[in-house]
């Protein structure tokens, strides 16, 4: 229901109960003080409900703008969106999915730390209604890092796989659904402080994130 079909409802019930209010009170011969406190209440419980359904609404849409869009389109089948897309480090707005504050490498690359957990997911919009490959890449990595097996996650498909240098490469199979969550998992993490007496960096990192690409194979 839009809120102007649920403003209409609610003032038509509200015109109903202050109709039987009104009778109520006429048979009962209060008096008219009575009658317009009933009234101004019976207005101020209507734009508390408006309000609230408002709010509503603002939180659904807010849930949305969390999600990076690399192309957005007033899009509402899994066909109308492109097979291809671009997430960049500086496009991440939810660190809640394991991702550090951005930073700048000394090339002014934007990249993002992920940790503390091992797992670190992104989400997307993107046609799959055919195969898709997605192309993770790194802003450098350890010799941990290069020789472990990534857990890859999508959609209840999943796979280990290797970097190749500082990348990341593999095929996404077709799905119907226009949003992708992407999961990955790297059994490896460390401290900076704990490796050198000189950083005093505290945190649980695990790679440094620089972009995936989505494309159409």
């Amino acid at each position: 229901m839009n809120i102007n079909d649920f403003i209409i409802k609610k003032c038509k019930n509200q015109l109903e109960r202050k109709h039987a209010l009104k009778i109520h009170l006429s048979e009962k011969e209060h008096d008219q003080d009575l009658k317009t406190i009933v009234e101004e209440l019976s207005s101020l419980k209507l734009a508390c409900e408006i309000l609230i359904e408002e709010n509503n609404l603002l939180k659904k849409h807010l849930e949305v703008i969390n999600i990076p869009v690399p192309h957005i389109e007033p899009i509402l089948s899994n066909g109308s969106f492109k097979k291809n897309c671009l997430i960049t480090a500086d496009m991440i707005k939810d660190k809640k999915t394991g991702f550090y504050d951005l930073e700048y490498s000394s090339e002014n690359i934007p990249f993002r730390w992920t940790g503390p957990s091992q797992t670190f997911s992104i989400s997307f919009q993107v046609n799959r209604s055919t195969p898709v490959k997605y192309t993770l890449h790194l802003h450098g990595n350890t010799e941990a890092v290069r020789n472990a097996k990534i857990k890859i996650k999508c959609d209840g498909y999943q796979e280990a796989l290797k970097l190749n240098g500082n990348v990341l490469s593999g095929t996404l199979p077709p799905n119907i659904s226009p949003i992708t969550k992407l999961s990955f998992t790297v059994p490896h993490s460390f401290i900076p402080s704990h490796l050198s007496d000189e950083s005093s960096d505290d945190r649980t990192l695990v790679v440094a994130f620089q972009s995936l690409k989505i494309s159409e194979l």
